[in-house]
């Protein structure tokens, strides 16, 4: 993609708390991957957001002007007025693009289902799920950030995780991997969610670790207890649930397919698609 290009470009992202994946798209060219900073509309000031962009145009390998549609979905936008801000940061950078700023359930919605009804769930960092007709979202489960809901999320299942430990709950082996990988104690811990003006980062590291020791009967328990909090608060608050195929997007989902599926059997929920991220499908939507 060279700057004096002729080309028209549709640019794609999916913003979530941690990371936006942005794809570049031309009829006649091969897509761009570019990767920033989350944006997270409910959490991050009009200059954050900026500078995150900033950094966008930055790695832009076409100029700005030729890009003339742009799909958003982001984390938070599902409120207009944070849709309305994305749009107006949005429109300094890309003033003659095309904007179409949506929740990241939305873009979830698109790659998951296309036009076909069903349930989508969002499972990474948080957790968030709907019900989509084939073109709306018509019905959504209240996301009620990491302190007070999230079920199922990586954040969730990190501070099961921490809590099991600081109450002693663990297998003796999986303390001691526990604290030597993360140079954990009791008192460290209280110290640095005091402290840590994000806590939240702190606990979503876990993952990772439960993932690896899926194999000790106590951290698979807990497990699959968080992805039955999920299914409690996230799917079965939807009349006729079991009668929709229920759709994943996120890392979180992706990495726990196994667990989610067989908790999916219990409530006998059908499972469909699963995808770490939405971009590839997104991108082959609009290419």
């Amino acid at each position: 993609m060279q700057e004096g290009s002729a080309l028209r470009y549709q640019l794609l992202a999916d913003a979530g708390a941690t990371k936006t994946e942005w794809c570049l798209v031309a009829h006649d060219a091969a897509s761009a991957h570019i990767y920033t900073a989350g944006i997270n509309a409910n959490a991050l000031s009009d200059e954050e957001i900026r500078r995150v962009l900033a950094d966008l145009q930055r790695q832009l390998p076409v100029p700005p002007t030729q890009v003339d549609y742009l799909f958003f979905g982001g984390a938070g936008c599902g409120n207009p007025l944070n849709a309305d801000r994305l749009h107006r940061l949005l429109s300094e950078i890309f003033p003659a693009a095309r904007q179409e700023v949506f929740s990241d359930l939305m873009a979830a919605c698109r790659a998951t289902c296309g036009t076909q009804p069903g349930l989508v769930a969002i499972i990474g960092t948080g957790a968030s799920s709907c019900l989509y007709n084939g073109s709306q979202i018509v019905a959504q489960a209240p996301s009620l950030g990491w302190l007070l809901g999230d079920e199922g999320s990586g954040v969730y299942l990190g501070k099961m995780l921490i809590t099991a430990y600081l109450h002693g709950e663990l297998d003796p082996v999986v303390t001691h991997e526990l604290e030597k990988r993360y140079s954990l104690s009791p008192a460290q811990i209280v110290r640095q969610i005091a402290s840590d003006p994000h806590p939240n980062r702190f606990f979503a590291t876990f993952p990772l670790f439960i993932n690896e020791f899926m194999f000790d009967d106590g951290v698979n328990q807990l497990c699959h207890n968080a992805f039955r909090d999920f299914f409690r608060r996230f799917v079965l608050c939807y009349d006729d649930y079991q009668y929709y195929t229920l759709n994943f997007v996120g890392s979180v989902a992706f990495a726990f397919q196994e667990v989610i599926r067989d908790v999916a059997e219990e409530y006998h929920v059908p499972v469909g698609v699963i995808l770490k991220a939405p971009m590839e499908r997104l991108a082959i939507i609009n290419s």
